[in-house]
């Protein structure tokens, strides 16, 4: 009675193809949990300078937007918006606007 050898052959390829196909998952998974990781952006060293008086929240969260590229969202049943803020900063990270703004 003879061996039949074809169904080792078959396995062997198929774990082949199954190692490499796996090996490619990871490291394409890799590279892009390794691009997700910021070490210097544009948003973490930012500055900004604003002197606005009696403008409203709006108006001020508007200014920023336009010169810079953050966006904001924010519920405006929470957010005050018609009350009037004087803020003179320069030169500042929005952090620090932020809390400025908001400390009231």
């Amino acid at each position: 009675m003879k061996k039949n050898h074809m169904n080792k052959s078959w396995y062997c390829h198929a774990f082949k193809k199954t190692c490499f196909v796996m090996r490619i998952v990871l490291v394409i998974s890799l590279c892009c949990v390794l691009q997700s990781f910021a070490l210097e952006s544009y948003t973490q060293n930012s500055k900004i300078s604003i002197s606005v008086k009696e403008m409203k929240l709006e108006g001020i969260i508007m200014q920023i937007e336009h010169e810079t590229n953050y966006r904001f969202a924010y519920n405006k049943t929470e957010i005050d918006l018609e009350k009037n803020y004087t803020v003179n900063i320069q030169n500042a990270e929005i952090k620090e606007l932020l809390s400025q703004l908001f400390s009231q």
